[in-house]
């Protein structure tokens, strides 16, 4: 399944946030080739008009570090994972940040946005978290990631699978579900047993 999506972005280059965030989208036109590949539409920076073609290549343009940029995201979803390369963008920019507050601000700038979706899968999803140390961090880190997850069904083993990320009252409430469930267990046992004593009398 397909659908075209619009966004019409601005972002001031002067700002560090911001220019992450069209590093990144410029990131995911350039290491995107199909004929689905994302676009950038009506580009101009200061309203000095960018092509297309200028975008796609790092030869002919390089991204400003002043200036108003602004574009259209125009983005064709098909519910795949992002490619390898910009999963490596995002890889790098973190391991170049050395404090996890920072990391986890990258992140949220990212994949915190709910106007573009970007499809993750769990190994994706794990590889981002494994440059977090603290674990209260990467507890908050992975709802932002986790809208994200194309393999869905392989989400609960992931999270049980990471040391630290579901929160400690979730842990309890399975811890509690599953006690739940053994009681109930000996309880039906107990019946079955208290029913065949009755049929043998």
């Amino acid at each position: 399944t397909q659908h075209m999506k619009q966004q019409l972005y601005e972002f001031d280059l002067s700002v560090q946030s911001e220019r992450r965030k069209a590093e990144f989208l410029r990131e995911h036109v350039m290491s995107t080739n199909s004929p689905l590949q994302p676009l950038w539409s009506d580009t101009s920076v200061n309203g000095i008009p960018v092509y297309f073609i200028q975008v796609c290549s790092r030869d002919l343009w390089k991204l400003p570090t002043q200036g108003m940029l602004r574009f259209t995201f125009i983005s064709f979803q098909m519910h795949q994972p992002i490619p390898d390369s910009l999963l490596n963008f995002v890889l790098n920019l973190i391991a170049e940040t050395p404090a996890d507050c920072e990391r986890a601000r990258i992140i949220r700038q990212i994949f915190g946005s709910k106007d573009v979706v970007f499809h993750l899968t769990c190994s994706m999803v794990k590889s981002l978290l494994d440059h977090f140390a603290d674990r209260e961090t990467k507890s908050q880190v992975y709802p932002h990631l986790k809208r994200h997850l194309v393999d869905l069904q392989n989400s609960l083993a992931f999270e049980f699978g990471l040391s630290g990320t579901l929160a400690a009252s979730q842990m309890l409430l399975f811890a509690n579900v599953v006690k739940a469930s053994k009681q109930l267990n000996r309880k039906v046992k107990k019946k079955r047993a208290g029913a065949k004593k009755s049929a043998k009398q």
